[in-house]
């Protein structure tokens, strides 16, 4: 092993340093998830096949659903707190 060994794992370690920094670690995370994301969606959309559904609702009809859903809200008193039920 030669003298310079050394120096050049001590670069080696600096870097790696850096890279497992907790900044990049959290960083890189959402990277990653979109890069499967974006890598399933090109690779696994073509082969799906919607299924039969017993049932079709229009789509008008289920966004009215879901605004009434959204617009009636509970209140429940429960001892000194107030929750709150969609």
């Amino acid at each position: 092993m030669s003298a310079a060994a050394p120096a050049r794992l001590g670069r080696w370690a600096a870097r790696l340093e850096v890279l497992a920094s907790p900044r990049v670690r959290v960083s890189a995370f959402p990277v990653v998830l979109i890069a499967g994301g974006l890598l399933g969606l090109m690779l696994l959309t073509p082969y799906l096949v919607a299924p039969d559904a017993p049932l079709t609702i229009p789509w008008p009809l289920f966004a009215l659903l879901c605004f009434l859903a959204e617009v009636k809200v509970i209140y429940v008193h429960f001892r000194r707190g107030t929750l709150r039920s969609p």
